[in-house]
């Protein structure tokens, strides 16, 4: 039988940013090179860049988009743009 157990997840800081629209993106296996173009310039914060980093020409391991992903993950969690919720929860997801 599945154990479904709550988890301290992370968020974005509203305090910081308002509304969500310039930093939320859909799942990474639908968005075209055209969006992440377009999501990538949106906000600087954009959660593209966690879940859907560019490759670049010069990239090896441990100097890839992988290890941007956990800078800017590390980064922004140090900056509070995003905060570890407080209490263990289980968060109710939906997308449209």
């Amino acid at each position: 039988m599945a154990e479904i157990k709550p988890f301290n997840g992370v968020l974005y800081n509203i305090n910081r940013f308002g509304g969500l629209e310039d930093v939320t993106a859909p799942p990474y296996d639908v968005i075209s090179p055209e969006l992440q173009d377009e999501l990538y310039s949106r906000h600087p914060k954009n959660v593209v860049r966690l879940i859907l980093g560019k490759s670049l020409y010069d990239d090896v391991p441990g100097s890839d988009k992988y290890s941007r992903a956990l800078y800017n993950l590390t980064k922004w969690l140090q900056e509070n743009a995003l905060v570890r919720d407080a209490n263990p929860a289980i968060y109710y997801y939906t997308q449209s």
